[in-house]
């Protein structure tokens, strides 16, 4: 597995388990796609069941999203200029 984040350029960082302050960064990501995929559940009043499916089309619509200074780069953008 670490051959194949090397050849990607993927950088692996560790951390302690249950430490969120290491992690700031994707606990922030979490938060908003979890906060996303609520908004559309509520939204549309709809069934509870649909949470995971609600969770992916907020990750597929928050991947393809600007959110950087680079207005032309997605983080889609990016991730696919690395592979």
């Amino acid at each position: 597995m670490r051959q194949y984040l090397r050849t990607r350029g993927i950088r692996i960082e560790n951390s302690a388990p249950y430490t969120p302050e290491q992690n700031g960064k994707v606990v922030r990501e979490n938060r908003t796609i979890m906060e996303s995929a609520r908004t559309m559940i509520k939204q549309k009043n709809l069934l509870q069941a649909l949470w995971a499916e609600a969770v992916n089309i907020a990750t597929y619509i928050l991947n393809r999203i600007s959110f950087s200074k680079n207005e032309a780069n997605t983080v889609r953008d990016l991730a696919r200029k690395k592979t």
